[in-house]
């Protein structure tokens, strides 16, 4: 989970740990890269904009590393579907509810399978 707000991040890392699943959470593009070194994520949900690479450049520098990676990229910009329909990753408007939450992950593990 990779969010420059606190509470996103730490509130979607909660519920998906919760789930079952194991989390780790980065606040920008240099700590989610750098994480690598000793996580390797089952997917990522990210931010479209952050301070330094924005999701969509994120999850194309994850994917040189794990090709194939599936993503899924949060944003409140209503006209960034166009951005994020090149990397390609799921959309997750915000706000969202729990179950669209796991319906783009779902979405995004289910596509690279």
């Amino acid at each position: 989970m990779v969010d420059d707000n606190d509470a996103t991040r730490e509130t979607v890392a909660l519920v998906v740990g919760d789930e079952g699943h194991p989390t780790a959470v980065a606040r920008d593009s240099t700590e989610a890269l750098a994480s690598l070194d000793w996580v390797r994520p089952w997917v990522v949900v990210a931010d479209l904009q952050m301070p330094g690479l924005d999701g969509d450049q994120l999850v194309g520098a994850l994917r040189e590393r794990m090709p194939g990676l599936p993503a899924v990229i949060m944003t409140g910009r209503p006209d960034a579907r166009d951005l994020i329909e090149a990397v390609p990753a799921q959309y997750l408007a915000k706000p969202f509810s729990l179950d669209q939450l796991f319906a783009a992950i779902d979405a995004a593990t289910r596509s690279t399978r």
